[in-house]
């Protein structure tokens, strides 16, 4: 079972839409895909179609059973199941009560390792997807202890470089003391708009990591992508020249999870 999560400490970086399009594309190819919401805004869930307020046992129920004597609250007990892009997703879902685990899980055992020990009692799934908060929080954490590769999508209009370095001193950390299996899968720039000098040229910022790192080609931005997802709609039902170069690029990375699994 490959574990993957999305990670990157800035907002507005497509992590949540990346996780979207990557469930349904490895549900067409055959993968069963468990997409977790780690995320206390949960943008996941609604991306799903879920009204998190509605969300009575979520996220924040299993991880606070893990840290508890008593009875555990699995994963799959609070899965939904999900029909999007033609395949069959199982999701679990989060709300706003999911941001007490920040506090809460300060204070327990093997803090970092509580949602490694949640998926341990998974074995139904090829694929787990986590789509993180936009903080190196305690949740974040624990999503780079549990996983098994990480995909940063890094939004081009608004490259931190500092940030990103940033980023791989943590999971150089998180490597070396808690986590040594831990691996990059990429780096997966997002909303590119190719007129943009600034764009380009951090495009380009992003490519000198390639040395070290995969970095894949550039999703393009289109405010469609944003209608699509309110319209319930995937990639595959989007004619236009901008879905089909972003639906071949998600592909591209789906393809690389796939051989992961196989």
């Amino acid at each position: 079972m490959i574990k993957l999560a999305c990670v990157n400490q800035k907002g507005g970086t497509g992590k949540t839409t990346t996780v979207l399009h990557l469930s349904y594309i490895l549900g067409r190819k055959g993968l069963k895909v468990l997409a977790i919401d780690l995320d206390p805004q949960a943008h996941l869930t609604s991306a799903f179609g879920i009204d998190p307020d509605t969300v009575e046992v979520g996220m924040d129920d299993v991880l606070e059973s893990y840290t508890q004597k008593g009875e555990r609250t699995k994963v799959t007990d609070i899965t939904v199941p999900i029909t999007v892009g033609g395949a069959e997703i199982m999701l679990a879902p989060s709300n706003a009560y999911l941001e007490r685990l920040n506090i809460t899980l300060l204070n327990a055992l093997a803090r970092e390792s509580v949602l490694s020990s949640v998926l341990e009692d998974v074995d139904s799934f090829d694929v787990v997807l986590i789509d993180c908060q936009p903080t190196l929080s305690i949740l974040t954490l624990n999503a780079l202890v549990a996983a098994n590769y990480i995909l940063i999508p890094v939004e081009t209009k608004g490259l931190s470089v500092q940030g990103l370095l940033m980023l791989f001193d943590t999971i150089e950390q998180v490597k070396e003391k808690l986590n040594r299996n831990l691996q990059i899968l990429g780096i997966l720039p997002v909303r590119y708009q190719k007129r943009l000098k600034s764009a380009q040229k951090n495009l380009e910022r992003l490519s000198s990591f390639s040395d070290v790192v995969r970095v894949y080609p550039p999703v393009p931005e289109s405010a469609a992508f944003e209608e699509m997802i309110e319209d319930k709609k995937t990639l595959y039902d989007v004619e236009s020249t901008t879905a089909k170069r972003a639906l071949k690029i998600y592909e591209q990375v789906a393809s690389d999870i796939v051989k992961l699994v196989r």
